[in-house]
């Protein structure tokens, strides 16, 4: 087993409660974007060593993802209105 993976991560972590809390979205919106690949597995949020472990999110690269997601739709919206 790795020792990276045994290792308190570093930075603002949190689980998925408290992340969707921090966040201002729901538990559900994380995982969603997660499936989707929106949001990347080591960079945005680490699973559990476990199947039903908690994952733990990174606040900061997840809060800038979703920026940069509702950055594009207002966009591609602007697009079609236009």
């Amino acid at each position: 087993m790795s020792t990276a993976l045994l290792t308190a991560p570093e930075g603002s972590w949190a689980t998925t409660a408290a992340a969707a809390h921090q966040l201002g979205v729901s538990s559900e919106t994380l995982r969603r974007y997660a499936r989707s690949s929106y949001l990347k597995a080591g960079t945005h949020y680490r699973p559990g060593l476990l199947p039903n472990s908690p994952w733990v999110w990174q606040i900061d690269a997840v809060a800038k993802e979703l920026l940069q997601l509702s950055t594009k739709r207002e966009q591609v919206r602007q697009q079609l209105i236009t």
